[in-house]
């Protein structure tokens, strides 16, 4: 069967694996799989595909990695989509620990911290629709709580919008 023409060269890749590792033995796509685990805090932002993807693998490929992956306790908190490009690319990742500013005093301190930190590494920089910034303010939420109208007001949305992906969140 043909291939999609708008998978990108990743995906290609990733396709390829699979095949090979459900031919051989499913052990084989650890392969892809060498950097370090994601946090929950990864789920907030979507992750780059198709043709930005392909563009960014072949950048890191070609220049390295500019701006090194951010880890808190072993896990990716910012740089999913580098760490994932650098293993297609062959180059290996440079890590980096981030700690909060503050000491937290529980786990939801801790949360709200990292919430906080990866909303603002990533927030302005993306291109999102309003639709993805509310489904990001309501992932954000369901981790680290807070207030409709404030969470909203800091993504640039309406309360209804998030409260709109609350809901979808819930369904899925």
């Amino acid at each position: 069967e043909p291939i999609d023409p708008e998978f990108g060269t990743a995906e290609i890749f990733l396709l390829a694996a699979v095949a090979v590792g459900s031919f051989f033995h499913w052990n084989s796509f650890e392969v892809l799989t060498v950097g370090l685990p994601l946090h929950d805090v990864c789920v907030l932002y979507p992750d780059i595909n198709g043709k930005d993807f392909d563009e960014f693998v072949d950048d890191i490929a070609e220049n390295g990695l500019c701006d090194p992956i951010e880890t808190y306790n072993g896990e990716v908190i910012d740089g999913k989509n580098r760490q994932r490009a650098c293993e297609i690319a062959g180059i290996a990742p440079d890590y980096v620990e981030w700690s909060p500013s503050e000491p937290c005093k529980n786990e939801q301190e801790e949360i709200s911290a990292l919430v906080a930190h990866v909303t603002s590494k990533n927030e302005k920089r993306r291109h999102m629709s309003a639709t993805e910034r509310a489904m990001t303010a309501a992932k954000a939420m369901a981790l680290a709580g807070g207030g409709l109208k404030s969470t909203a007001k800091k993504f640039g949305v309406s309360d209804r919008l998030v409260g709109h992906a609350q809901k979808v969140l819930r369904d899925s």
